[in-house]
């Protein structure tokens, strides 16, 4: 709520900064001299501007996410504001002018989700009972994490191989590596290969 574009965070941010610095000292065991930049990378941080960042752009392009009633749709512009019967304060009832001085978290949900080109259901049919993960492999899954790994080639989103298995009893982010790192080893065995895009549901 408190960081999006324009707003009055620098007070805020160069604490969280210097936090996170004496966090990477602590875990790289340097010299309180050493510098933040360098500390950060050893100790595979991001800097906190790139952090927070990230997790505001995450958390506005989970508005797409919403079914198209959400309260939230009711006060954002025309183009996405879906079915909800507009707000008496919402974006879509000013003018140009009274928008341009208007800031927020959403303002800035419409200033990325034109950036994002794969549709995003709210809900999936992924995600109905019966074929989930846990529905269609029962007697693998047991209380042990799975992965899955997926590989599209091109523009079209040709599906040219798709995988899924038991990791074993680890951690979320151990079984995302394992399906990142399957992931690109497989893609890496199809021919033409010039770039690889990684998309994960990783919410770290």
């Amino acid at each position: 709520m408190w960081y999006y574009n324009g707003a009055r965070n620098k007070g805020v941010i160069k604490m969280l900064t210097s936090m996170q610095r004496k966090a990477a000292l602590w875990i790289t065991a340097a010299f309180r001299t050493s510098p933040t930049g360098g500390v950060e990378a050893l100790a595979s941080l991001l800097p906190i501007s790139h952090l927070l960042k990230r997790m505001a752009d995450r958390a506005a392009a989970r508005f797409v996410t919403l079914t198209k009633t959400h309260p939230l749709r009711a006060l954002v512009t025309e183009e996405y504001h879906g079915e909800a019967p507009l707000h008496r304060i919402s974006l879509a009832r000013l003018t140009p002018r009274q928008r341009e001085k208007v800031k927020g978290p959403l303002v800035d949900n419409t200033l990325v989700c034109p950036q994002i080109s794969e549709p995003i259901a709210p809900v999936p049919p992924q995600a109905q009972p019966g074929l989930r993960l846990v529905d269609r492999f029962k007697d693998q899954i047991g209380l042990a994490a799975t992965a899955a790994a997926v590989i599209q080639r091109g523009h079209a989103c040709i599906r040219v191989h798709e995988s899924r298995w038991v990791v074993g009893n680890v951690s979320v982010p151990d079984a995302e590596l394992s399906a990142v790192s399957t992931g690109i080893l497989q893609a890496l065995l199809l021919d033409d290969i010039n770039e690889i895009n990684i998309l994960t549901d990783s919410s770290t």
